[in-house]
């Protein structure tokens, strides 16, 4: 999810022997945020988050950011 929330995106893994990966290529630079929620067997659910700065090309559309 972009920080201004203008792009969301719902990934599902592969599973590569003892690893999940996913192939993704993020549409504009900027602050993203991941999400990640798993259930370990025997365990509790878990949601993992991490924020991400990405390069590359801006937005090609204009974001104004919205004041709560």
């Amino acid at each position: 999810m972009s920080e201004h929330l203008s792009f969301f995106a719902h990934e599902h893994p592969q599973k590569k022997g003892e690893s999940y990966t996913v192939g993704f290529s993020f549409p504009f630079r900027g602050r993203f945020f991941l999400y990640s929620d798993i259930k370990p067997l025997n365990g509790s659910p878990i949601v993992i988050h991490k924020a991400l700065e990405v390069a590359g090309v801006p937005s090609p559309r204009s974001v104004t950011r919205a004041r709560f």
